[in-house]
């Protein structure tokens, strides 16, 4: 089966409505390796990206599209090896410096969300 490089992404649910958006996101990387130190540089998303759904995401979500918001975080200390011993629906991981997205993504500036994670990266 095919499969994409992404960052660890989740949806909102609606009893973590009362979070902060970076509490979110810090949520959302425990719950994929609870193991992982990390410092987050800053409160505020580093960036965000807007798309639309397909037409079935549509029609199964209900909504027109979504937002991703990207937080940066420096790994302090932690084995990351164990982000696929504790989660079977991960295939594959990364832990990768800017200069090496090109290594891991086809054609990265033409897909929307690499060229975009590639240039806040950069920042």
């Amino acid at each position: 089966e095919e499969f994409s490089w992404r960052f660890p992404e989740a949806a909102v649910d609606s009893g973590e409505e009362g979070l902060k958006m970076r509490e979110h996101a810090e949520m959302n990387i425990k719950n994929v390796c609870e193991d992982l130190d990390l410092h987050y540089v800053g409160n505020a998303p580093a960036g965000f990206i807007n798309y639309v759904y397909s037409a079935d995401a549509k029609a199964s979500t209900s909504a027109y599209g979504a937002s991703l918001f990207f937080y940066r975080a420096q790994l302090l200390e932690g084995d990351t090896r164990k982000i696929l011993d504790e989660n079977k629906n991960i295939q594959d991981y990364a832990w990768i410096t800017a200069e090496e997205i090109s290594n891991f993504v086809d054609n990265v500036e033409e897909d929307e969300y690499w060229s975009f994670a590639s240039k806040m990266l950069e920042k």
